[in-house]
């Protein structure tokens, strides 16, 4: 898998000298373009307010949200959110932290979420209908996870390592229409923790707003197991992104992802065990409350036989359909967007609660289509597409805030939210 994910790295390369006119005439040295901008962005912002939120899978409501880039200019980011509506709880993320020099960046994140309700589809794959899902009730999740970055030539080179470790607890299940089919006789708790090593190669002229250029990433995660009843795999994930002028300021931009799971040895994968394990004590008539269960045991068989790759669904990739939609061992998408940039300025703006520079307002336009599968043979066999629009406020801190309509054929969704997709 990790000579497959070089072999795909050096393809992208050979595209984009093609690309770049360079298959016959030898390396020029405009080949990778110049930065246009300082990579670490010094200039203060803060944003101090109720801000909605939608996304699908997990709801809407309001972030509660103190927002504070560029700390005392440096490339620090201290952002603390309080979550109320569908999800409730609060997270604390600190980004680029200098440890040496702005060689090496450190990362920590904090999240403690006391309500929240999942989808959890009848099977994985891509072989379900839109409401062939239940509810799954949390009454907890808790996740850490620190990360360093030790980037070089201009942030075109980084190399980047992390360990996250999560805890959650399962209170009931629902129906698809919030009926409740079995509440636990003890909440159902489980603990996760994995640590990952990666790479990005970003020959573009922006790490914050590309507007020309090649960006390649490979990240090898791992997960570590709790007992022997889990399973021992890893994935490798790797994505491309191809970022193809249009005009003095727009841009047309092409994304390529997989992500696979590579299983070492399967966990256990005994029914009763795992019924056993669950607690559901579905009475024997009760063929709504079976049916949950054996739902919930047969994903739970399938993780353990071949592993879990990225899911396709939500704000990054299918924006159409919700978190976590299709779920399986092996994942592909292509995605395609064309960003027409309406404005390029430098205009601060200061209204007390919002501090920042606007560079730039934005309409988005995307199609994305992906697929899959439990072997990696069986891709493409089904897919999905979706497309939609977007707008967005591009500013000089690095953030991007974004309202973004979605359709695919089982429905719309409205993404609220911040950043770019795929990136």
């Amino acid at each position: 898998m990790i000579r497959l994910a070089v072999k795909t790295v050096s393809v992208c390369i050979c595209t984009w000298m093609a690309i770049s006119g360079l298959g016959s005439g030898g390396v020029h040295a405009d080949v990778i373009p110049d930065r246009r901008r300082e990579q670490f962005q010094t200039e203060p912002a803060h944003l101090i307010a109720p801000f909605p939120y939608s996304l699908p899978g997990i709801g809407s409501g309001l972030f509660l949200l103190g927002w504070f880039s560029n700390i005392a200019e440096s490339p620090t980011d201290l952002i603390a959110v309080l979550i109320t509506g569908d999800a409730e709880g609060g997270v604390v993320f600190l980004d680029e932290l200098p440890v040496y020099s702005r060689r090496l960046l450190f990362q920590f994140l904090y999240q403690d979420i006391t309500k929240a309700a999942v989808n959890s589809y009848e099977k994985r794959g891509m072989d379900t209908d839109k409401n062939d899902f239940n509810i799954v009730e949390f009454s907890s999740v808790r996740a850490t996870s620190v990360q360093l970055f030790l980037n070089f030539f201009d942030r075109r080179l980084e190399f980047f390592a992390g360990n996250q470790m999560q805890s959650q607890t399962i209170e009931a299940i629902r129906n698809s229409k919030g009926k409740i089919l079995f509440e636990l006789d003890e909440p159902l708790e489980g603990e996760s923790e994995g640590n990952w090593l990666g790479l990005r190669l970003d020959l573009t002229d922006d790490r914050e707003d590309p507007r020309v250029g090649l960006r390649l990433w490979a990240e090898k995660f791992e997960n570590e197991r709790n007992d022997k009843d889990d399973p021992d795999y890893f994935t490798i994930d790797h994505s491309t992104l191809v970022y193809i002028p249009v005009g003095e300021i727009s841009t047309w931009v092409f994304n390529y992802y997989r992500s696979d799971a590579i299983v070492r040895q399967k966990g256990n994968t005994g029914r009763q065990a795992l019924i056993d394990d669950l607690g559901a004590n579905c009475d024997a008539s009760d063929t709504e409350c079976l049916d949950a269960e054996s739902d919930f045991v047969n994903n739970t068989i399938t993780v353990r036989k071949y592993g879990s790759a990225t899911s396709l669904g939500g704000q990054e990739r299918l924006r159409a359909y919700p978190g976590g939609r299709f779920q399986g061992a092996h994942m592909a998408f292509y995605g395609t967007e064309f960003r027409w940039n309406l404005t390029e300025e430098f205009t601060p703006f200061d209204y007390f609660i919002w501090k920042d520079v606007r560079t730039g307002v934005q309409l988005a336009f995307f199609y994305e289509t992906g697929t899959v599968a439990e072997k990696s043979s069986q891709l493409w066999d089904e897919s999905r597409e979706s497309y939609g629009t977007a707008i967005r406020l591009v500013t000089g801190s690095g953030t991007v805030y974004k309202a973004e309509f979605a359709t695919g054929d089982e429905g719309n969704q409205l993404i609220v939210f911040f950043f770019y997709p795929w990136e």
